[in-house]
């Protein structure tokens, strides 16, 4: 296979843009132009569908002159409940960059409770979480995990928080405008550079993440 092929078909798989034009800076440019104008759409498959694997998708609209870029497919690994949470956080520490599938904002101030140690709160976009209907509630099962950065590499990791949505849908209706607000105290340790803070969302598989270098925690204490 060609690298314009394997390109292409990466790109298929998660929902990218393929096509013969590679250069790097301009399909940066195309990819943040594509995120201002995005929708997430998912379902819940049933349980025979887990079978490890490839099943393909397909998304059409009768609207025309509308171009759809979708991902082409999904495997369906056989995994132990808690497996998905955990290899998703583990991608996501090593990752050299945030991921971005669940919008994440983190502002950091002193905790009057803990003697003024740093207090990150975190805001989801709930927008991007599958905040699922059932009955007159919205509900979703979130995992939050924050792991610890020496220069070196990551050193230690916190156990998953869980975070279950059950939202009227007034709340729901605040959270979509206002975010989801998680606060969570973090005592820097020596010589540590930085850390993440992450986010998985068990109802889509979405993750996401923010980093925080440490001299910000220090300097707001």
């Amino acid at each position: 296979m060609s690298e314009i092929a394997t390109l292409d078909l990466f790109a298929g798989l998660t929902g990218g843009r393929p096509g013969v034009d590679k250069v790097i800076g301009a399909a940066i440019q195309q990819s943040m132009r594509d995120l201002n104008f995005s929708y997430q759409l998912g379902y819940y498959p049933p349980p025979g569908n887990w079978d490890d694997k490839f099943h393909k998708l397909k998304v059409t609209t009768k609207r025309k002159g509308l171009r759809i870029q979708v991902k082409t497919g999904y495997y369906a690994w056989k995994l132990a409940a808690g497996d998905r949470s955990g290899d998703a956080f583990t991608a996501t520490a090593n990752a050299p960059f945030d991921a971005a599938e669940i919008g994440l904002r983190a502002t950091v101030s002193p905790d009057p409770a803990h003697h003024g140690e740093p207090l990150v709160t975190l805001r989801i976009n709930a927008r991007d979480l599958s905040l699922v209907p059932e009955g007159d509630r919205y509900t979703d099962q979130l995992r939050i995990m924050t792991v610890r950065f020496l220069p070196s590499g990551p050193i230690a990791a916190g156990p998953p928080i869980p975070l279950d949505v059950h939202f009227s849908a007034a709340e729901r209706d605040r959270a979509l405008k206002d975010g989801i607000s998680v606060a969570e105290t973090i005592v820097p340790g020596r010589d540590e550079s930085k850390y993440r803070v992450m986010v998985f969302d068990r109802g889509s598989n979405g993750v996401g993440s923010i980093t925080i270098p440490a001299d910000q925690l220090h300097v707001q204490q």
